[in-house]
This record gives structure tokens, C-alpha cells and sequence, in this order.
């Protein structure tokens, strides 16, 4: 009988997962995905929730909301978690144009030991 209703509340949640806006479905995954991070990181560490908590000047029981998954992180936290921790959760790859459909201005810069150092703000000196 138990059985039964897991299958019938399994239904219903993936029934509800389906019909979902696609950008709710991406939060979860994300969200998800970062816990896992983390989880990860503290596991490879030996770093308990206590110890991130005390580290970070929070409670235990916010850590574990946060390793639950459904926790929305700002980018605050989750660059002072990265710094408690010493190690990278989000690695977020910078996309360049190809330059074929690069229709702009081209600019060469001089070789490092020729270019202008730049002091303060509208301050440039030559060399000098």
C-alpha cells in the first residue's frame, strides 16, 4: 500500500515538473546543482555545516536549507562561501564572438614593456 502512494505522489510531481514554466525548470537545476557543488566541496574538504556556518557567521540550519537545493543565492553569498571555502563554485565561461562576424573597430596593442601605464584616473605617463 505504501508503495502505491509513493508511485501516485511520483506521478503527480513529475505531472507538475512537466506543465512548469522552462525558467523555473532551470532554477531548480541550478539551484540543485550548486548544493551539489557544494556538498562536494565541503565533503573533498572535510568541512562540516558547523564549520562553514561558524566560518561564514551563520546559523546551521541556514547551511543545510542551502545544501537542500531550493535556496535562491545571491552572488554575495555565494562569492563569500567560494572565499570561506577557498575554492570556486560557479565557474562562469566568458563566450567571445567568432571573428568572422566581428564587425567593429580592430585595435593592436604594443607589447607589454612599451605600453603606457595608467597611474590614476586621466593621468597617463610616457615612460617616465
Amino acid at each position: 500500500m505504501k508503495n502505491k502512494i509513493i508511485r501516485e505522489d511520483a506521478s503527480i510531481f513529475f505531472e507538475i515538473l512537466r506543465q512548469a514554466p522552462e525558467e523555473s525548470k532551470r532554477f531548480v537545476s541550478k539551484t540543485m546543482a550548486i548544493a551539489r557543488q557544494l556538498d562536494l566541496i565541503m565533503s573533498r574538504k572535510g568541512i562540516s555545516q558547523k564549520e562553514l556556518a561558524k566560518k561564514l557567521n551563520k546559523t546551521e540550519p541556514e547551511i543545510s536549507k542551502w545544501l537542500a537545493g531550493d535556496h535562491n543565492f545571491t552572488i554575495r553569498t555565494l562569492t563569500a562561501i567560494e572565499t570561506a571555502l577557498d575554492e570556486e563554485i560557479l565557474v562562469i565561461p566568458v563566450k567571445q564572438k567568432p571573428s568572422k562576424s566581428h564587425t567593429g573597430i580592430s585595435v593592436s596593442l604594443p607589447p607589454r614593456s612599451t605600453r603606457r601605464q595608467v597611474y590614476s584616473p586621466g593621468t597617463i605617463l610616457n615612460g617616465g
